[in-house]
């Protein structure tokens, strides 16, 4: 079944600008990670700096284990 049945509007987001918009999301959350600091900071910025970078880590798994066997995941599944 095509999408374009339920979403007319679907074949918008295969062109520019658009095309950009499913890249959008991810990259404000992968952001954060570059705008944790630990000087000068008190302690409960300094957490919420590493919970930042934990929860990134986790992200980051769970983006290669959700791939399968594409790529990236692929480095991980194609030996199994």
């Amino acid at each position: 079944m095509n999408v374009s049945t339920y979403y007319p509007y679907a074949h918008l987001y295969d062109e520019f600008p658009l095309d950009l918009v499913r890249y959008l999301l991810p990259a404000f959350a992968f952001a954060s990670l570059a705008l944790v600091g630990f000087r000068d900071r008190s302690d409960i910025l300094a957490h919420r700096g590493r919970l930042t970078i934990a929860a990134g880590a986790v992200a980051l798994f769970v983006v290669v284990f959700s791939t399968g066997t594409n790529a990236p995941g692929s480095v991980v599944f194609d030996p199994l």
